[in-house]
């Protein structure tokens, strides 16, 4: 196959790309690192520092020589059809969120704060595409790659000093709380048998693990990437993220399969997950599952944030319910079983007071906030350009897609930087070179 594959040599000595790929290794400190976060509340998540850097080194590097930027009319009008959506969205409930008031800020004040952070975001995704398109799936994988091995270095610190403790019932080494604060803002309050690396929790683990794990597929070396897979492994098991797993089931499967095959494997998976489930309720088996004895207590308020979320978006179906205030608006859906949860009123409070009770899904956050339009017009949009096409016949491509919707409802945000990185890969129609990479790969091993 052409070198073009390998190495993308335009743009290769250009200061954006370098910062672009230091945000690439940084994508395992998400939302808990604690150097910059007193310069900037949003500098908690390390890679934002870095591809803000790109972002203006590359605005530089255009004005001094303009024939740098290839403009591309497809990328630009997604991104500015976007923008006016959010835009959109937030003049459509500004009447109806301008009266609200919670503890610390109002709800038109959390509005336009939102808009103009996801705005700024989407701004960078043209750079994104930009740079991707300049340094080639090749280069950005072994910075992703190395990123994984930082994450991997603390998980392995996490395994030896805390879940061997915790199962000998000793306490965990003090030594840990001196590094832990090194990398982390929030305490490990989760529990001593779960790793969360350098993430926030391990259900933001599971989403970084999921959106590094195409690259690291990608790596030209077979032995190092089989060893790679199998420390992937132990990160996300130990992690114990049940929607990781899940998205790691569904990425093997839409990567090994397609047509008929891929159909069956499907409609199979889901009627055994409803029999099993069937199983459960009829003979009185669910509390055989809660190992830690809480009573279903986080599962209760997880489902039941789901189900709000679900029951909120189907109110507001047009433009939602403005940005930043589904946290504000979902409470009001809670289904009666939310409830039993001892965490209930501590939840709800948090909405109605502070904005930010969570779907517990990125996806749900966001059509709750913007509305079925956006997405459909989005979606769309991309299959007349042919770029989901594109995606989808690439087995790498439809894989990470589909695993990160799974994984996105382990958690709320989905301003996570990686989810911008798949978004700029899909634009720039570069899943095809994820698969270039794994046959010559292949064919190395030989």
């Amino acid at each position: 196959m052409s070198d073009q594959y390998l190495d993308q040599r335009k743009g290769n000595k250009r200061f954006s790309g370098y910062f672009f790929l230091l945000g690439c290794a940084a994508l395992p400190f998400f939302n808990d690192f604690p150097l910059f976060a007193k310069i900037v509340p949003s500098f908690r998540d390390l890679p934002t520092v870095f591809f803000i850097l790109s972002g203006l080194m590359l605005l530089l590097e255009s004005s001094l020589d303009a024939s740098s930027i290839n403009r591309n009319r497809t990328d630009f009008y997604f991104v500015m059809g976007f923008i006016f959506f959010i835009w959109g969205s937030l003049i459509w409930n500004y009447n109806s969120s301008s009266q609200i008031c919670g503890e610390k800020m109002c709800g038109t004040q959390r509005q336009v704060s939102s808009a103009i952070s996801l705005t700024a975001k989407m701004i960078v995704l043209l750079f994104f595409i930009k740079i991707v398109k300049d340094k080639g799936i090749h280069n950005i994988s072994k910075f992703v790659r190395f990123g994984f091995y930082m994450s991997l270095s603390y998980v392995l610190v996490e395994l030896i000093l805390l879940v061997i403790p915790y199962y000998l019932n000793h306490q965990s080494f003090v030594s840990f709380d001196l590094i832990d604060n090194f990398f982390h803002i929030r305490e490990n309050d989760y529990g001593g048998s779960r790793t969360r690396g350098l993430s926030f929790e391990p259900s933001y683990q599971a989403v970084y693990l999921i959106i590094c794990l195409p690259f690291l597929l990608a790596d030209k070396k077979m032995r190092r990437r089989n060893i790679n897979i199998l420390a992937w492994i132990v990160c996300l098991l130990s992690s114990l993220a049940t929607t990781g797993i899940v998205a790691a089931i569904f990425f093997i499967i839409f990567f090994k399969y397609q047509g008929r095959k891929l159909f069956f494997i499907i409609t199979s998976t889901v009627a055994f997950i409803v029999f099993f489930y069937y199983l459960i309720v009829s003979f009185d088996l669910l509390q055989l599952f809660d190992i830690y004895g809480t009573n279903f207590a986080s599962s209760i308020i997880r489902s039941g944030s789901w189900v709000a979320g679900f029951y909120a978006i189907l109110n507001n179906p047009i433009f939602g319910t403005g940005p930043g205030m589904s946290g504000y608006w979902l409470v009001d859906y809670y289904p009666d079983f939310f409830y039993l949860s001892d965490y209930a009123d501590s939840w709800y409070e948090l909405g109605k007071a502070d904005f930010d009770a969570p779907t517990f899904s990125s996806a749900l956050t966001f059509l709750l906030e913007y509305g079925l339009i956006l997405p459909v017009i989005a979606a769309g949009y991309l299959f007349k350009k042919g770029i989901l096409q594109a995606a989808f016949q690439s087995k790498t491509g439809r894989a990470s897609l589909v695993s990160i919707f799974v994984v996105s409802f382990g958690i709320s945000s989905f301003q996570i930087w990686g989810y911008f990185l798949f978004l700029a890969i899909t634009l720039a129609k570069k899943w095809e070179q994820f698969d270039v990479l794994q046959n010559q790969n292949l064919l190395a091993s030989k």
